[in-house]
């Protein structure tokens, strides 16, 4: 393996790094044909485009499903799945999620306890 395919190899990943994720809101199953075709039409852009997509479902399974794609029916998991997979912008982290646990690490919130005995 020489330096020019090392390099070549490293700018891959680096790129395939800084694409980072999409988040689409599935359709409802009632929706119209025009809403779907458009929701299909986001994600093979979005994947065509190299991002890495992740879907909010509208119910607990997907209506159809496409390889590649990560299917989430709650939306908190839906959005770390979202930040799992995009690329964090303080430059040591691997992810934007690990970069906000990294953040919130040895913080707190402010606790006032105040316990007035006389009314207990």
């Amino acid at each position: 393996m020489n330096l020019l395919h090392r390099i070549k190899k490293i700018e891959e990943q680096v790129h395939q790094m800084s694409i980072g994720a999409v988040l689409l809101r599935e359709p409802a199953e009632e929706a119209d044909e025009e809403t779907r075709e458009a929701f299909e039409a986001a994600i093979t852009e979005a994947l065509a485009a190299g991002h890495q997509v992740v879907v909010h479902t509208a119910s607990k399974e997907p209506n159809r499903r496409i390889a590649g794609v990560i299917y989430e029916s709650d939306g908190f998991i839906a959005f770390l799945a979202l930040a799992a997979n995009s690329p964090a912008t303080d430059g040591r982290s691997k992810s934007k999620l690990s970069q906000i646990i990294a953040e919130a690490q040895g913080t707190s919130l402010p606790v006032v306890k105040e316990v007035n005995r006389g009314q207990i």
